[in-house]
This record gives structure tokens, sequence and C-alpha cells, in this order.
């Protein structure tokens, strides 16, 4: 499940991770899902944030709440000023392992079901968003200091506390069947980038007609489905890229780009420079 992010969740024995994120032109955050609950803290600039196709502007002292599971990307709003976040990224677990306990059944599971709803963005318009931020600032500074393990789980089920205590009982959870059909859209385009792929390929995939699944494609994504297996295939390239046994031409054919000149070019539109220069740059 290759659509899952890169970036490490913690350990098996300790489900849990803080990750900071630097963008030098905009907010910038790759179309992912994973596992775990994300807790999203805007730390400088602003830009957009997209969770399963729904549009928030997010700005410095923001937070973004995310559930297991849902398609979630940022992008600049066009200001093309820098811009940083942290992530608390955690499985259900780390809150309370057993699944039968009350903690679990009572406070997680209703949650993580979606029969209570929590608004994704906390923006400082209600009291307790300042709760959340103060919360999610202390666990990132015990994240990094040295055994502080059982202080950072009793400070996010203190942090659960107030999501769960503001949060909408709803009489029936949405029901999302275009974002599951996404989500296996796009772990097939990272299992399959290499291969030559259609829209048409994709669309009858997931029996869609091809302009209704372009159409829904770029609701959620915000980039047409080819534009979005460019950008796989130009990731891929640049982690082949610190393989030197690997010719740059070479790399261009292992990840779908039959002709050379299109993927430097794609590759210099992306990332600022050619594959050879940031291959010296790693």
């Amino acid at each position: 499940m290759k659509l899952h992010q890169d970036v490490p969740h913690g350990t098996p024995n300790y489900p849990f991770q803080v990750h900071e994120s630097y963008c030098e032109n905009g907010l910038s955050l790759y179309p992912h899902v994973h596992p775990e609950i994300e807790i999203t803290v805007i730390t400088k600039g602003s830009g957009l944030f997209y969770i399963e196709g729904n549009e928030y502007a997010v700005k410095q002292g923001d937070c973004i709440f995310i559930l297991p599971n849902k398609i979630h990307l940022a992008a600049s709003d066009n200001q093309n000023c820098e811009a940083s976040f942290y992530s608390l990224v955690f499985l259900p677990q780390f809150l309370e392992a057993d699944r039968e306990h009350i903690i679990y059944t009572k406070y997680i599971r209703p949650i993580l079901l979606e029969k209570k709803r929590i608004t994704p963005i906390m923006d400082g318009s209600k009291i307790w968003h300042s709760d959340i931020l103060r919360l999610t600032d202390k666990i990132k500074t015990l994240y990094f200091s040295e055994n502080t393990e059982l202080l950072c789980q009793s400070t996010l089920l203190e942090l659960w506390y107030h999501i769960y205590t503001n949060s909408e009982t709803l009489l029936a959870p949405p029901i999302n069947k275009a974002a599951f059909l996404l989500k296996d859209t796009l772990e097939y385009l990272e299992e399959h980038y290499f291969e030559h792929i259609t829209v048409a390929d994709l669309a009858a995939r997931v029996n869609l007609s091809q302009s209704y699944f372009s159409k829904l494609f770029s609701q959620y994504m915000h980039t047409t489905p080819i534009n979005m297996l460019i950008k796989i295939r130009l990731n891929h390239s640049t982690q082949m890229l610190f393989d030197e046994s690997l010719s740059v031409s070479e790399i261009a054919l292992r990840c779908g780009f039959n002709d050379f000149s299109y993927f430097c070019k794609c590759f210099r539109m992306r990332y600022g420079c050619s594959p050879r220069k940031y291959r010296k740059k790693g």
C-alpha cells in the first residue's frame, strides 16, 4: 500500500510520531492516506488543506484534525510564502490498547466511526481551540525529550477529552463512496506508475465514465489524473536518483517516462533543477 506516507509513524511498541515540515515555496503536502490519526499545527505561513475533497483555508496557529484513512493534501494559497507545520501522528490504540475498554468504546470509537463529528479546523474561533493548541505544543516538547512516553500518552488523552466533549453527535455517519474509489485509484497509481496508464483505464477500473471520473478526481485531488501520475512518477524518480548505479535515462524509463526530454522538463518544473543536479545535491 504505497499510497501510505513514507514518513515513519512510530514503532510497533510505540505507535506515535511527531514530525516537522518546512515548505520553501508555500504550504505543500503530497496526497496520501494512513491508518493513523493526524493532528497538524501550522507554525508559519498559510495555505489550503484538502480533506476528502473539502477545502479549508489555514494560517499560522491553526490546528487540523484528520481521521484515519482520509485522503488529505495541502497546497499553496498562491502567496508563495514560506510555510511550516508539525504533525502528531498516532494509531488509535496508542490512546487505549484494549478495544473493549470503556475508554475506547465510549470516547474513541464514536469519533473514529464518525458517529460524533469534530470540526476539522481549529482556528481559535472557539475557546476550547486554545486548549488544543496548548496541548499539541506540550506534546511536541515532551516527544523530543527523554523518558516521556507516559506523559505523551496522558497529555494526548487530555487533548482527546477536548475533542470528544466538543464533538457533535450524528444520527448516521456519512458515506463517501467517491473517496473510497479514489483511494483505490491512488494506490493503483502508486503500484503501477511505471506502466502505460490512461484516464480511460483508471475510469474503467472503478466503473465510471471517463468524463465523470476525471471530474471527481479533480474535485478531490485538485489536479488531473495524468498530472497526479506524473507527480507520482517524479517522486519515485527522486528516490532512484540516490542509486548512482542507475543512469538518469534508465531512471526515466523505470518511472514510466518513454521520452527522456519530457522527463527532464517535468522534473525541472517540479523541483527547479535538472535530475542530474538533484542527484548531486543528494
